[in-house]
């Protein structure tokens, strides 16, 4: 992405710098010698909302700008993971896997939290695509102190072809056992600084609105501030109730049907669509039918990749629970 701002700048064939002061110049130097940026990060649920839809605009407004001014891409390959087989669940409501929750799971500690997320990264250098699907095992748990202790490794890697492997070849953190975190945490660092969540659906929802600008992008980034939330922190049954009562009550939210999970498991898709990323993106979460508990969370892209030379439709990302 580096090359791509280098050779958009305007001011790239500018060399007198004396008419700029200090602090033009660094900023300057710093944008053009800045590391290359990729998307798909593991620890993208770090970011706020607003920072990633902005980031993700950009992306996709330059990238439109730089494919009049260089050859199209080769074919797009089926590189990301296949959507999930739907089945037509009648009768399967919102309010009924509520009552399971609230009935089934006990009131529970916000930690430990295990998860894993499989996540497409792709990085455009010149006039390549290159992808690398990074699959990471999470856990948060608490130390002695009451502190949350995180620790994030690399699971799996894998490639489209042998040109993508030796194009993130270089990259470290892209090889299995890589432990990309292990740390304690501040308290209240997390997006939602440490709070419990209400158990109420409105109270719900201004919560998630205060890292998430839920109201401006619609239901698919209602979708991202839940997963986000379950990354953090194990939810109680009244908080996964009122998870499944919000989702009832907010427009444009719809129960698709019964799918098995990438666990094996049999759950419940509910989705919304949006399209604030750039890419028109269906947001699904999946529940389990007996208990109400979120077991997943993906984004299946769901007529257009832009740029990513993958085929649709097609999954970037997943989240699957453990417990």
């Amino acid at each position: 992405m580096t090359d791509l701002f280098r050779q958009l700048d305007p001011a790239a064939s500018y060399r007198d710098r004396e008419d700029l002061d200090d602090a033009a110049t660094a900023q300057l130097t710093a944008i053009l010698n800045s590391p290359r940026t990729r998307s798909g990060s593991s620890r993208a649920w770090l970011l706020p909302a607003a920072a990633v839809a902005g980031i993700a605009v950009m992306v996709v407004a330059l990238l439109g700008v730089w494919s009049v001014l260089r050859p199209p891409l080769a074919a797009a390959q089926p590189v990301a993971l296949p959507v999930l087989t739907v089945v037509t669940a009648p009768g399967a409501n919102l309010p009924e896997l509520a009552r399971a929750a609230q009935a089934r799971i006990g009131p529970v500690s916000a930690l430990p939290v295990h998860y894993l997320s499989w996540d497409l990264n792709t990085s455009i250098d010149g006039r390549t695509t290159n992808s690398v699907i990074v699959m990471v095992d999470h856990q948060l748990s608490a130390n002695t102190n009451g502190a949350t202790h995180e620790r994030s490794v690399v699971a799996s890697v894998s490639f489209p072809n042998e040109a993508n492997r030796n194009a993130w070849d270089s990259d470290p953190t892209t090889k299995p056992g890589q432990v990309l975190s292990d740390e304690t945490l501040d308290p209240g660092s997390d997006m939602f600084a440490g709070q419990s969540p209400p158990i109420d659906p409105a109270g719900l929802k201004a919560f998630l609105a205060r890292a998430h600008l839920i109201d401006q992008y619609g239901p698919g980034e209602l979708f991202v501030a839940i997963t986000d939330l379950a990354q953090t922190r194990s939810l109680s049954g009244q908080q996964t109730a009122a998870v499944l009562r919000l989702l009832a009550a907010t427009a444009g939210v719809r129960v698709l049907g019964k799918v098995t999970d990438r666990a094996g498991q049999p759950g419940i898709a509910v989705v919304a669509d949006g399209d604030f990323t750039g890419l028109p993106t269906r947001y699904v979460l999946i529940f389990d039918p007996t208990t109400g508990r979120l077991n997943a969370s993906e984004q299946w892209l769901t007529a257009s990749a832009g740029k990513l030379g993958i085929s649709v439709p097609a999954s970037i990302s997943y989240r699957q629970w453990r417990y």
